[in-house]
């Protein structure tokens, strides 16, 4: 694992590589554990987006689901904040039935 301390000196950034991830998500306590490790590894969901995800906000389109987070990162200039009104979208392929 890799972790740096990103620029401002509050977080920091970690890498993981596949098996690491599959060790974390393995190590989860509970299934739900394992759904929070797998929106952020999987999915990119940030720390502050994945209490927002509730099951009105999974949707199936033909083979796949999408889930829309409520607010998620701003990308146009407020360095990664929760938005105001933006959702993002995003296609998977891990269990949310601890969502339904």
């Amino acid at each position: 694992m890799r972790i740096e301390r990103n620029e401002n000196h509050h977080s920091y950034r970690c890498w993981m590589n596949p098996d690491e991830y599959k060790q974390l998500k393995q190590a989860a306590g509970s299934y739900r554990d394992s759904l929070i490790i797998q929106l952020g590894g999987e999915l990119g969901l940030r720390s502050f987006e994945i209490p927002q995800i509730r099951p009105e906000h999974l949707k199936h389109v033909d083979d796949h689901a999408r889930l829309r987070v409520p607010q998620g990162k701003d990308t146009e200039g407020s360095g990664g904040k929760p938005g105001a009104k933006r959702a993002r979208l995003g296609a998977f392929n891990i269990s949310v039935s601890a969502l339904l």
